[in-house]
């Protein structure tokens, strides 16, 4: 008798959970060598720049949306990445009264070091994996993404029960 889907997900589960637990322990550790590793920013740094520079000039509300963080979080990380000359505000031309954020020169040349840093450990890390299993793991990875995602949405905004049907005798 074959086991059911579920069944065999469950089996798998501890097994994976254990190797995700290790991944994730082994990224801290990296992100504490970060210099040695030739990296400048913290992983919050780096993942805020990565948002400024991905979708453009933002508000901190829109900022905080795209990361999944509170407002006041964030604009108390944007504060101190202006003071170290990272991100700047400037005036939103849809609304004189509101500031949008940008990378500056020295934020993005920062941002594209650390990039470039990054994907050589990464390249390093997987120089002896044949280009099948990197296609592999990049395809399982996004995969992985996807449901997280997807799972996450529901969290925030959960499907609403379908409506009652209307009874059309008793109308």
């Amino acid at each position: 008798m074959q086991a059911s889907l579920a069944t065999r997900t469950a089996e798998d589960v501890p097994a994976l959970e254990e190797e995700l637990r290790s991944l994730f322990r082994l990224l801290r550790r990296w992100q504490h060598r970060s210099a040695e590793v030739g990296l400048e920013l913290d992983q919050h740094t780096y993942t805020m720049l990565s948002a400024v520079r991905e979708h453009g000039p933002l508000r901190i509300q829109e900022l905080a949306t795209a990361l999944g963080l509170d407002a006041s979080t964030v604009s108390r990380h944007v504060t101190a990445l202006e003071r170290c000359g990272l991100l700047t505000r400037v005036p939103d031309p849809d609304d004189g009264r509101a500031r949008r954020i940008i990378l500056t020169a020295t934020g993005a040349a920062t941002w594209s070091r650390d990039r470039d840093a990054r994907r050589d450990l990464v390249r390093r890390m997987l120089a002896r994996w044949p280009l099948d299993d990197r296609r592999r793991l990049t395809s399982l990875l996004t995969q992985l993404n996807g449901e997280l995602t997807g799972l996450l949405s529901e969290e925030l905004d959960p499907p609403s029960a379908p409506a009652p049907e209307k009874d059309v005798l008793n109308r």
